[in-house]
Parts: C-alpha cells; structure tokens; sequence
C-alpha cells in the first residue's frame, strides 16, 4: 500500500493527544485478568471522501493497566493509527 513511517516527537504527539481528547473517544471493550485491566478505546474522524468513497481516520488505542502504590499506573500501551481508510473498513 501506500503506508509510510512518520516519526513524531514527544511534544508533537502529546500536542496531537490533547486535541483528541477533546473530542470523543469510545470504549471499545475492556478484560479483566489477574494482572490488572485491559481497556481498548477507537477514535473515528471523518477524513473526506476521493473516487465517491467516504474517508475517515482511524485511531485504535489499547492501555493494559495495573494497580500498583494505591492507583492504577499504564503500564503498556499499544497504539494504531490509520489514516484515509475507506468507511467500511471501520465497521465490523
């Protein structure tokens, strides 16, 4: 396809992330498990449309989060992001 890598550093990803978490995120599912709580969240945001086919973006965001001195700390997460998806590539 036509993916490429883009690198962003820590400033300009945090700068992206509170512009996301203004808008909506959704729970998409979460599982519990002996070691903590797995919680998987999508952002979907209109992109446009070329060739008559409807575009969104895609951010897929999975934090895996355990208890630890009195709160609860991420202690991984695993992050996708797709942009300029065709619509129905997002439902399933």
């Amino acid at each position: 396809g036509r993916e490429s890598e883009e690198r962003l550093s820590r400033s300009e990803f945090e700068s992206e992330l509170r512009k996301l978490a203004a808008r909506s995120w959704k729970l998409a599912g979460k599982e519990f498990n002996p070691r903590g709580l797995i919680a998987r969240y999508t952002f979907v945001s209109p992109e446009g449309e070329r060739a008559g086919v409807k575009l969104t973006d895609v951010w897929l965001r999975e934090a895996h989060v355990r208890k630890a001195d009195g709160g609860w700390r991420i202690k991984r997460e695993i992050w996708r992001i797709y942009e300029s998806v065709p619509e129905w590539g997002t439902r399933r």
